[in-house]
């Protein structure tokens, strides 16, 4: 389906974004272990943009249960009643908000911002995922060592993976797991108050 020209700003606002990097990058290491649903980056674009849309149901599901299924739950999900008040606990706990907005009342921007920070908080907070972190890095290290790939300090986490490349810009290329795209990074070393410039310049041959 054609994209309306707002969807299509939103999408290439996302795109400009190392958080939807980080996002999918997320999904693809820990799918086994919340049960997400298999989607494409494409699909998360469209569902960002507008969660409500017919097919984009999922994305509450998927946001869902990166917070309310705890360490230990296996593949139990059980819905809050409320989950848009019971989110909102959770939401005002990670951005030091009383006065926060809920996860459909967003724009799309700010509903990356929710779903990045939900994510990061149970990376931080589950003792479970310690070992697919360890196993993913190791995975990684592997692949580098193979390609002959210099270690430099990352743009963000471990678990977010190592450059695939890099161009004669000294631009770094990074791929996920389930999708065709390529995400770039034109600084692969930020300070820690600065995040990294990135862009997703090759997303598919029917786009490119």
């Amino acid at each position: 389906h054609g994209m309306s020209k707002a969807t299509k700003e939103e999408v290439s606002e996302l795109r400009s974004e190392w958080k939807f990097y980080a996002l999918m990058t997320f999904v693809g290491a820990f799918k086994s272990t919340f049960r997400f649903p298999e989607r494409s980056c494409k699909d998360w674009e469209r569902a960002l943009c507008d969660p409500l849309a017919s097919g984009n149901e999922w994305i509450v599901e998927t946001f869902i249960r990166s917070w309310a299924v705890r360490e230990g739950d296996g593949d139990v999900l059980v819905v809050p009643q409320d989950w848009e008040a019971e989110s909102m606990k959770t939401i005002r706990r990670l951005f030091g908000e009383e006065d926060a907005h809920g996860f459909l009342d967003v724009e799309t921007l700010s509903r990356l911002d929710i779903m990045h920070a939900v994510f990061e908080d149970a990376l931080e907070s589950r003792n479970d995922l310690a070992n697919v972190v360890a196993q993913s890095a190791e995975k990684l290290d592997k692949a580098r060592r193979r390609a002959k790939i210099p270690a430099l300090q990352e743009c963000v986490r471990q678990v977010h993976g190592e450059p695939v490349g890099f161009d004669l810009r000294g631009r770094a290329y990074y791929t996920v797991s389930n999708d065709v795209r390529l995400f770039r990074a034109d600084k692969t070393a930020p300070t820690e108050e600065e995040d990294p410039s990135w862009s997703t310049p090759y997303v598919s041959l029917e786009e490119v």
